[in-house]
């Protein structure tokens, strides 16, 4: 009878994760209601101090696990009398929605209204961008990022950022993260100059944001997001051509 040695069950064991991998997301989304609803692990904050030019950043790491208290709602509005809330999630765009939304300018984003039909027409516009939530105290962005599962193997797997009204910045990922080699410490730290930049000369001294300023910090955002996200697929695009001219 064979047996098989311990080298065998490893590689056997590898195999089999790697089988999985296609499934994680999907089976995380429908099980725990990941993106802007999801119960996650390894969050990082990072905080700005001051929004002139002589801000500090400041960055502490946590692993304690982040849960949202608004799973199961797609689009809501006006949550509180002080702190309207939207949430936004790709599931909950219609064809209808889409079109109709799709063309509402930054400029234009004075009331909840212009706001939500803002952010519902980057969500339409940009696969990559799975949800937004915005309030007079926060803006937070769904938005793949790339990472490597394994620390070898390239993928792409949705982050999770906020951005308070002071400046502090929230970056989450998944709960299947630990398997992941992520950009999270980067990622927190360029979305903190952003915020830094954006509150120090784009925002008004209130201490709520207006819906304005909100769509402000969501393009802002979703930009820094959308950048690395290009930056990894351009670099990896780059070295496997590099290795099949080689080859």
């Amino acid at each position: 009878m064979k047996t098989h040695s311990q080298f065998e069950y490893f590689w056997i064991g590898i195999v089999l994760l790697l089988g999985l991998l296609p499934a994680i997301p999907a089976y995380a989304q429908s099980e725990y209601g990941l993106g802007l609803t999801d119960v996650t692990s390894g969050s990082m904050t990072v905080s700005v101090v001051g929004s002139g030019d002589g801000g500090a950043i400041a960055l502490n790491s946590t692993s304690n696990a982040a849960v949202n208290t608004s799973a199961g709602v797609s689009v809501s509005s006006g949550s509180s009398a002080d702190n309207p809330l939207i949430l936004i999630t790709r599931s909950s765009l219609t064809a209808s929605t889409s079109t109709s939304t799709a063309s509402v300018p930054l400029a234009s984003v004075t009331s909840e209204e212009a706001l939500s039909a803002y952010a519902s027409g980057l969500i339409t516009k940009d696969e990559h961008m799975g949800a937004a939530q915005l309030s007079t105290s926060s803006v937070s962005i769904d938005y793949d990022q790339p990472a490597y599962f394994l620390g070898f193997i390239p993928v792409t797997v949705p982050a999770y950022a906020t951005v308070s009204e002071s400046g502090a910045v929230n970056v989450r990922y998944p709960w299947y993260s630990f398997l992941l080699a992520t950009n999270q410490s980067a990622l927190g730290l360029q979305l903190a100059a952003t915020a830094h930049t954006v509150l120090g000369t784009e925002l008004s001294s209130s201490t709520e944001l207006s819906a304005h300023e909100q769509a402000i910090l969501l393009a802002a955002m979703r930009t820094v997001m959308q950048e690395n996200l290009i930056a990894a697929v351009t670099a990896s695009t780059t070295a496997q051509t590099s290795a099949t001219t080689s080859s």
